[in-house]
């Protein structure tokens, strides 16, 4: 299945460079059309070439990612496809071109930029539902740059400035830029970052190298791979190249879990009842008691929720196989597994804890007002809470 895949994507490839060498064999002989026609024979070319072959510099690099980007979302669900360490995939086919003069730092600078326009092409049809909430084309295409290698030297280059620049141009949804900091990184990397968010473009993410790594290592990521971890989607780490990451698989809502232990399992707003039975919140003799049934209803829809989790990873793995993806990730072609069977060298799931904040403030006002200085009773508490404060 994964052969079958990738020579479908080599022959979607040679349609474009069948429709390039078409309209170029159409046009005139004016010298306009004459430097078209040359433009359209080099598409043809870098086409017939990628994915069909590796990539031989800085246009057929980008071809690539771009026709490899589209495969896995037109095969998969289309949303946080990662295009991972950019500026380290891309610096030495850059470098190279410069430096045989088949490219200038305007000429890069340029394909660059088309690149990122071809990203906002890429967009997810909806339900007319879904479609109210999650308009446009926002898919999570993240783009990491800075960070360090693996001697744990910086790994910032002229690429890392040239994504940031671009994106500034660009200005449109995709991508989504991730900057790796480090107490190594230089300067003007975070000032090239910071001008960025300035005009605007606050889609730029800042993460702390040295916090991800120790995390990569405490869930016993090896030291050899958690360095080189990119961000998926809006801030999902992955370990590059070798991740299943099912990230928002389900979203807890904390404050609800608040509330529901503050009446005993009951919806305030319907009456029913939703969670367990934690007790009645007027015989609650301290705080520890409000935090206990907090605890239980968290517990409960926990573990509901990765009953919810499991079912759906069953389901994927039985009926929606992805084989190109398993050609790209490491670890299923070598190990004979499926992507969604759990091929990858490195599977996560991560549902969300929503209302966090909410949760932490309501718990301090509760302490503080009902237990440490008794200014209102849990009762008043309550009503209060079912006529919203009215």
């Amino acid at each position: 299945a994964c052969a079958v895949s990738c020579e479908a994507v080599v022959r979607f490839a040679g349609r474009y460079a069948d429709l390039a060498e078409s309209i170029a064999a159409g046009l005139g002989a004016s010298e306009r059309e004459e430097e078209r026609r040359r433009e359209l024979l080099e598409i043809a070319a870098t086409c017939r070439r990628v994915p069909a072959e590796p990539a031989r510099n800085f246009r057929e690099a980008l071809q690539f990612l771009y026709f490899t980007q589209v495969a896995l979302q037109l095969e998969a669900n289309g949303l946080s496809i990662t295009l991972g360490r950019l500026d380290t995939i891309l610096i030495d086919y850059y470098r190279n071109d410069i430096r045989s003069g088949l490219l200038s730092e305007a000429g890069a600078m340029e394909l660059l930029e088309c690149f990122f326009l071809k990203l906002n092409e890429i967009d997810k049809i909806y339900s007319n539902q879904a479609t109210r909430f999650l308009q446009g084309p926002g898919h999570g295409q993240c783009i990491t740059i800075g960070g360090v290698d693996g001697r744990g030297n910086d790994a910032t280059n002229e690429m890392s400035y040239m994504i940031l620049d671009a994106d500034r141009d660009v200005r449109l949804v995709q991508p989504d830029i991730a900057v790796r900091v480090h107490a190594g990184s230089p300067d003007e990397l975070l000032r090239r970052a910071a001008v960025n968010v300035k005009a605007g473009i606050n889609k730029i993410m800042i993460f702390g190298d040295e916090v991800i790594r120790r995390s990569m290592l405490g869930i016993g990521v090896p030291p050899e791979d958690a360095w080189n971890f990119s961000l998926l989607g809006c801030s999902e780490v992955v370990i590059e190249g070798k991740t299943n990451s099912w990230g928002n698989s389900g979203q807890l809502n904390l404050a609800k879990c608040l509330e529901l232990a503050l009446n005993d399992g009951a919806c305030m707003l319907t009456g029913k009842p939703m969670g367990p039975r934690t007790g009645d919140p007027a015989s609650f003799a301290s705080y520890e008691d409000v935090e206990k049934a907090f605890t239980e209803q968290v517990r409960h829809f926990i573990k509901n929720l990765v009953e919810y989790d499991n079912l759906i990873d069953s389901f994927h793995a039985d009926h929606a196989p992805l084989p190109f993806c398993s050609a790209a990730i490491e670890g299923c072609v070598e190990r004979g597994i499926e992507f969604n069977r759990g091929g990858a060298v490195y599977n996560t799931t991560s549902p969300l804890g929503v209302g966090p904040i909410t949760v932490g403030d309501s718990l301090a006002a509760v302490r503080k007002l009902v237990f440490r200085e008794k200014k209102i009773s849990m009762a008043e508490l309550r009503e209060a809470l079912k006529k919203n404060f009215e």
